[in-house]
């Protein structure tokens, strides 16, 4: 059982793990389960089982059990009590947010209960470096200080922060109306060069008034600045609370 804040990465940890042994990797989320529209959600959970058993070695994903467990009617609960039984040549891995509402049977499903905590400085680094292109203007210091400030931010927190911050200078590109044309060299080719469009001021002695959108393919995708981060951090803040990580350290 994984447990840890929603967006710290649990997900992804199964199904990469899933991916290295090379077993199937078999997922299902538990709101879909129990929802209204879901037609005999029990033989919905002996399917999901029985396409494993099929295809084991197998890793199952229960992704969302605080939601089954609360939401789930006792039949339901009871069919996935019943299947766990039987896991030959299975592996069943759940992931959940609030592991303190889970009842004893259904934590006796499980051997391991493993705490994913939020990412430290340094993995905070290595996941913003993964998630931007070569197309920044940030170095080596401003990344650090970066990492430094996302403190509390879980892996979800960090892509959606980056991808905030790389869309700030295509919001502006979209609302410049004053464009001039630039020579560059081409990416990973000395000897090439194109020309292409890039923002300028009205009194720029080469400037052409237009649209963004009418050369869009000609533009120079604008780069990722610092300021862009800084500005991204003060609307998309931490997802999790200081009282949810406080409950998950009594839990554990």
């Amino acid at each position: 059982m994984l447990c840890g804040p929603a967006g710290a990465g649990k997900t992804h940890i199964v199904r990469t793990v899933a991916s290295e042994v090379g077993c199937s990797f078999i997922s299902f989320s538990s709101c879909e389960i129990v929802s209204k529209w879901t037609n005999q959600p029990e033989q919905q959970m002996k399917d999901l089982f029985r396409k494993a058993r099929d295809q084991k070695p197998a890793i199952i994903l229960i992704d969302d059990l605080d939601t089954l467990c609360l939401l789930g009617t006792a039949d339901l609960l009871k069919a996935f009590i019943e299947e766990t039984q039987d896991m030959d040549g299975l592996h069943l891995v759940s992931a959940t947010n609030k592991p303190w509402v889970l009842p004893p049977s259904i934590l006796s499903c499980f051997i391991h209960k493993i705490n994913i905590t939020l990412p430290d400085e340094s993995s905070r680094l290595a996941l913003l470096k993964s998630l931007l292109d070569e197309n920044v203007q940030i170095s080596k210091e401003e990344m650090g200080e970066i990492s430094k400030k996302t403190q509390g931010y879980s892996c979800a927190d960090l892509v959606v922060l980056s991808r905030e911050a790389a869309m700030q200078p295509i919001r502006a590109l979209m609302n410049t109306i004053y464009f001039k044309k630039v020579c560059v060299q081409e990416k990973g080719n000395i000897d090439k060069t194109r020309e292409c469009w890039v923002p300028c001021s009205e009194g720029d002695p080469d400037a052409v008034k237009m649209n963004a959108m009418d050369i869009s393919d000609q533009l120079l995708q604008p780069s990722v600045s610092m300021q862009n981060f800084v500005e991204a951090m003060e609307t998309m803040k931490s997802s999790v609370s200081q009282e949810e990580l406080l409950k998950f350290n009594q839990w554990g």
